[in-house]
């Protein structure tokens, strides 16, 4: 009888090995708890999760109502050609008394605890609206107590030894971290990502934007709090205009060790964003380099080359 056990145990083992197999690094490092609170807390709530000033005012002083959400099912295609889900979530905030409504897009993934939304800035009125500025994608609290921030520089130039230096600083109350690029380009100054870790877990905030962007990390009431967005913004909308906001990534892990944080996000990248498309795997993959801040003729020269008008 006790063989009998024995030998259907170490069945049920066999059998359920590549269930674990499978979500064995995810499963350990990933923190679906927080990334679900966090969800329903900032994108689900009755305040759009991104903040501005107008004519000096904060967005988040204005009366705003929410629509209703629209859902929709993508899939991606992985490097091994294999389909992954992924979730989208539309939901509309209207402010009525500026006539201003705010688009947001939630993207979810199922198996990674991400939360990754864009938004854009519509005027609905037939004038044009008051003065848009300080835009943040992000402004929120993202976990308790402080971290430790990692982040990289980002390229220089002219090109030096210097570049994707790694950098580690504290972030706790009265020690605020302020990083901010203001080239115009987005990976020159600094890479905008951040791991910032905790004492059991951490959150990895990543800002998409093809331009200046600025990230503030803080420590207010016990948590963690980001506001991170467009780096320089003064404008107004005209009628019916929209204005496209920063994206924002954020991944929550498990675990004092903030390097398997980052191996999760690795996963994440590999998984959903190389070679992403909604049809089908790219095959090839071609990459052009041109002698840029040379001089625009030469930039002109690179682009209107045979070569490249063959590709």
């Amino acid at each position: 009888m006790k063989m009998v056990f024995a030998l259907f145990a170490f069945v049920l083992l066999l059998c359920s090995f590549p269930l674990f197999a499978g979500e064995g690094f995810t499963g350990r490092f990933s923190d679906f708890s927080s990334a679900e609170k966090w969800r329903n807390s900032a994108l689900s709530g009755d305040v759009p999760p991104v903040s501005f000033l107008l004519d000096g005012k904060p967005s988040s002083s204005l009366r705003w109502i929410k629509g209703k959400e629209e859902e929709a099912r993508y899939t991606d295609f992985a490097l091994s050609g294999e389909p992954a889900e992924r979730l989208s979530r539309s939901a509309d905030w209207v402010c009525p008394s500026e006539q201003l409504m705010l688009r947001v897009t939630e993207s979810r993934y199922p198996g990674f605890p991400v939360a990754e939304y864009d938004a854009r800035l519509v005027n609905l009125s037939d004038g044009p609206s008051k003065t848009v500025s300080d835009i943040r994608s992000l402004d929120a609290s993202v976990m308790k107590g402080g971290a430790d921030a990692h982040y990289n520089r980002g390229t220089t130039i002219p090109c030096s030894a210097i570049e994707y230096e790694p950098f580690c600083v504290r972030v706790e109350k009265g020690k605020d971290l302020e990083v901010r690029t203001v080239t115009g380009l987005p990976t020159q100054d600094y890479l905008p990502f951040f791991n910032f870790a905790g004492k059991k877990g951490g959150v990895i905030a990543a800002v998409n934007w093809q331009g200046s962007w600025s990230m503030k990390a803080s420590v207010s009431d016990g948590c963690l709090r980001l506001a991170a967005g467009q780096g320089e913004t003064r404008l107004a909308l005209l009628p019916r205009e929209e204005l496209r906001l920063p994206g924002t990534v954020l991944m929550f892990y498990k675990g004092s060790d903030w390097q398997e944080g980052q191996n999760l996000w690795r996963r994440w990248i590999v998984r959903h964003n190389l070679f992403r498309h909604t049809q089908k795997r790219f095959t090839e993959l071609v990459y052009l380099a041109s002698p840029l801040n040379q001089s625009l003729e030469a930039d002109l020269a690179a682009i209107d080359s045979p070569f490249v008008k063959e590709i």
